[in-house]
């Protein structure tokens, strides 16, 4: 008989999607030569690609599939998991302004370099927001409880 995922595993196994998905955008990235515009339209395919992954990543955590999940261990932890989620809207008007931003620059090579600079910001910053969000399931499943929970 095989037992339905608990929402942690879920979770994980969506985390661990989207960090391949960022480790392979961070890889092209990483080529030491001069990008040229097939490397430049292999990044917009991947990066596009990125985007509904993204998009159902953090539609899943506003839905109650991740945070709710904490703050129903630690209700102490509301504020920090209504900032994390506030900054999935900014990360999705990023990704947005960084998309054009490289639809445009395929056939400009004087943007192509802007264009590898911004993606690679973002994937950085998403890292970092990814690891707050670890940092805040790790707080709330393997902390004591503090006194009220």
């Amino acid at each position: 008989m095989r037992r339905e995922p608990l929402p942690l595993d879920k979770i994980r196994a969506r985390h661990h999607a989207l960090h391949q998905q960022i480790r392979a955008l961070e890889q092209l990235l990483e080529q030491r030569e001069e990008p040229d515009e097939a490397r430049v339209r292999e990044a917009l395919v991947l990066f596009e690609g990125f985007e509904p992954m993204l998009e159902e990543h953090f539609a899943v955590e506003e839905r109650g599939g991740y945070f709710s999940d904490v703050l129903k261990v630690a209700p102490r932890f509301t504020r920090w998991a209504t900032r994390l989620e506030r900054n999935h809207g900014d990360f999705r008007a990023r990704l947005q302004r960084l998309l054009e931003l490289a639809h445009n620059a395929v056939d400009a090579p004087d943007k192509w370099s802007k264009v590898i600079s911004g993606v690679a910001e973002f994937l950085q910053k998403l890292k970092e927001h990814e690891a707050e969000e670890n940092d805040l399931v790790r707080a709330a499943f393997m902390d004591d409880l503090a006194p009220g929970d």
